[in-house]
C-alpha cells in the first residue's frame, strides 16, 4: 500500500559516544512509512467486527476487537490503540512500553518487487531486549490540542528516543522498528504492533557504551488545494 502524495516518513538515527562526540549520523526518507501491521489494525477499527488477524511484534496472532463488543473473558481480542504515549499500565519506554526497538536481522520480505509499506518487521527475528538502556519516548508536539490547532500544512509529527548498548559486547543492528502499545480486553497488559520500520544497509555496528538516538518525522499532507474550487464541493452539473 503506498502513501506517495500523503505522508513520508524522514528518519534520522545519530550514534553518540560516551564522551558525547557524535560518531555518526545516518539520515533518509521513506514515502511509505507504515508498517502493513499498523495498516490493518487501523482498517479493523473502520469496520467494528473482526476480520482478518494481524501480527504483533513478537509474531502472536491477534484480532482487534472493541468494546461493547469484546467477547468477555477472551485474552486474544484488543481494544482501541495504537498508543506511543501516556499509555495507561506500561512504562514509557521498551521492552515494557511502546517505542524504538532493534533487530539483528532482516525482516523476509514476500516477493522481490515488494517495498516497505506491503511488508511487516515482525517476519524479522524478535527484537534485543536485553542489554539496552532507553530514555523515554518523545512526540513532538507533545499534545493532540497542540497537533488539532496547527494551522499549517503539511503537519509534522516527530518521534524521537535515545537508547544505550549497556550489553558490554557490541550488537549488529539490521532494522530498527516503531511499535505502539494497543490494550486487550481482559487484561491491563498491552500487545505491542509496530507501526514503522527503517533498514540499515550494511548492518549498524552498536558498540558498548553508544547512543543511538533516532528521530522520526512524519509527513502529512492535509489536502490538495482546488482553487478556484471550494475543497469538498460537489458540483452535479
Amino acid at each position: 500500500m503506498s502513501c506517495h502524495g500523503f505522508v513520508k516518513a524522514t528518519v534520522k538515527v545519530t550514534l553518540t559516544g560516551p564522551d558525547g562526540k557524535v560518531l555518526k549520523v545516518i539520515e533518509g526518507e521513506n514515502p511509505d512509512p507504515f508498517d502493513i501491521m499498523f495498516i490493518t489494525a487501523m482498517f479493523q477499527t473502520l469496520y467494528g467486527t473482526p476480520g482478518y488477524n494481524f501480527y504483533d511484534i513478537n509474531y502472536n496472532s491477534w484480532f482487534l476487537f472493541y468494546p461493547p463488543m469484546t467477547p468477555s473473558g477472551s485474552p486474544t481480542w484488543l481494544t482501541m490503540g495504537p498508543c506511543l504515549v501516556n499509555c495507561p499500565n506500561m512504562s514509557n519506554s521498551p521492552p515494557n512500553g511502546p517505542g524504538f526497538v532493534f533487530y539483528n536481522s532482516y525482516p523476509t520480505f514476500s516477493s522481490a518487487g515488494s517495498y516497505y509499506g506491503t511488508n511487516s518487521i515482525t517476519n524479522a527475528w524478535p527484537p534485543i531486549t536485553s542489554g539496552i538502556a532507553y530514555s523515554p519516548i518523545v512526540i513532538y508536539p507533545p499534545t493532540f490540542a497542540d497537533l488539532y490547532s496547527a494551522t499549517y500544512n503539511p503537519i509534522t509529527l516527530i518521534i524521537s528516543q535515545a537508547a544505550t548498548n549497556v550489553s558490554g559486547s557490541p550488537i549488529d543492528v539490521y532494522a530498527v522498528g516503531l511499535y505502539a502499545a494497543i490494550g486487550i480486553a481482559s487484561t491491563p497488559s498491552p500487545v505491542f504492533i509496530p507501526v514503522s520500520f527503517f533498514i540499515f544497509s550494511p548492518p549498524l555496528v552498536w558498540s558498548p557504551g553508544v547512543t543511538i538516538g533516532v528521530s522520526v518525522m512524519y509527513t502529512f499532507e492535509l489536502g490538495v488545494q482546488l482553487s478556484p474550487s471550494p475543497v469538498g464541493v460537489l458540483f452535479t452539473g
